[in-house]
């Protein structure tokens, strides 16, 4: 893989915050000022890229930025220096300046970079997990024992194989590559984190895996329907309206399957309800974590990614998000490469129950909206290029 004379600071960059992120959600007896000198790292090689790439005029390379994206951009860039103050969580901060140093950078690389990076941390924290050379930690949900291998929690363990099938699915369809043993990998992946791990939502995302690739390797004439075009554009939307909508139907109260919901998904809509009691919800954001313990002294967590925006990174910055998103998938159409779109679609989904749609050393797509994009949908193929 040839990386280009300006783009290895990003790389760079990319790779060492990478790793200290990922540590952060692992079992591994690394001091966390080990991690933060990592993450410093990162940060500092991203910067240069970003001097490196205003000195030399390359933001006007391969996409050209319009009056009204500048302009968005550094409301973006307010906007999160705003909510990063208030909430005190710098990761949307850190999640713009990564997209920005990715202007111009080939999708694919960061794709391949990603996948070989996270895959390799996988493999050697579940190793060492299974050789005894970190701690075993255990998740009890009612009679069922969640194995983590290494990771804190077992959704940790479960959402960086999603991402990287889903990273390794976007190479595999642009590069023409076979699908019959990824279908299977599938699968087994699928049935061994559920009866392990008992992560029903990472497990049924994986499962659903199998027909995706299906659709993306044959189904030309559905990628491309203008239907499918409209739900990938707007899906973040809707998805944000049908999370408000659940929320309210659930505190309502006087259902039953919204109780039988609340229960399948551990409680995750009993614990929103209770961040939107203490809390309320935020324009500018607000710290939730740090001032939970002046209401409530148990288990608390919001893990839906729409109202981690609603309830602590503040609405202000989730409609930016909301803008943010459609142009990005707009802009992959454009280019005809319905492969990202697709594959985002099935991310805002899983956010519905997880969080990790905004954490860059899970979710690598977030770098989409000014990289280059360079494959695109082959004309004379029934498949996608």
């Amino acid at each position: 893989m040839n990386i280009k004379t300006k783009d290895i600071g990003f790389f760079i960059g990319y790779v060492f915050f990478l790793i200290g992120q990922l540590l952060g959600h692992t079992m591994i007896p690394i001091p966390s000022q080990a991690r933060y000198v990592l993450i410093s790292i990162g940060i500092l090689f991203l910067f240069m890229q970003i001097a490196f790439s205003a000195i030399k005029r390359t933001y006007g390379d391969n996409i050209s930025l319009s009056k009204k994206i500048i302009i968005f951009l550094l409301l973006f860039f307010i906007f999160s220096i705003i909510s990063t103050v208030r909430s005190n969580e710098p990761i949307i901060l850190l999640d713009f300046l990564f997209i920005l140093g990715a202007k111009d950078v080939e999708f694919d690389k960061i794709l391949k970079i990603f996948i070989f990076t996270a895959s390799a941390l996988l493999i050697f924290t579940v190793i060492s997990n299974v050789l005894g050379f970190i701690q075993t930690s255990y998740i009890q949900r009612g009679n069922v024992v969640r194995y983590t291998f290494g990771y804190r929690f077992p959704t940790d363990f479960v959402q960086l194989i999603v991402y990287i099938l889903l990273a390794d699915l976007t190479l595999c369809i642009k590069d023409k590559s076979a699908i019959f043993l990824r279908i299977i990998i599938y699968i087994f992946l699928g049935f061994f984190t559920l009866i392990y791990s008992d992560a029903r939502l990472g497990s049924g995302t994986i499962f659903l895996l199998v027909p995706a690739s299906i659709v993306l390797k044959y189904g030309k004439k559905i990628i491309s329907s203008r239907i499918i075009q409209m739900l990938e554009k707007y899906i973040f939307l809707l998805c944000t309206v049908f999370s408000i909508f659940i929320m309210n139907k659930f505190i309502s109260g006087g259902s039953s399957f919204m109780a039988t919901l609340d229960k399948f998904t551990s409680y995750r809509l009993t614990n929103t309800d209770m961040g939107i009691k203490f809390f309320g919800y935020t324009i500018w954001g607000q710290q939730i974590y740090n001032n939970i313990d002046q209401f409530f002294k148990g288990w608390f967590y919001i893990d839906s990614s729409y109202y981690v925006f609603l309830l602590e990174y503040g609405i202000g910055l989730l409609i930016l998000v909301e803008i943010g998103y459609i142009w990005s998938m707009n802009r992959s159409i454009r280019l005809r490469n319905y492969i990202i779109p697709f594959i985002c679609m099935f991310i805002a989904l899983d956010s519905l129950i997880d969080q990790q749609f905004y954490l860059l050393e899970y979710n690598v797509f977030l770098l989409v909206p000014l990289a280059n994009l360079g494959f695109k949908f082959n004309k004379d193929s029934k498949e996608l290029a």
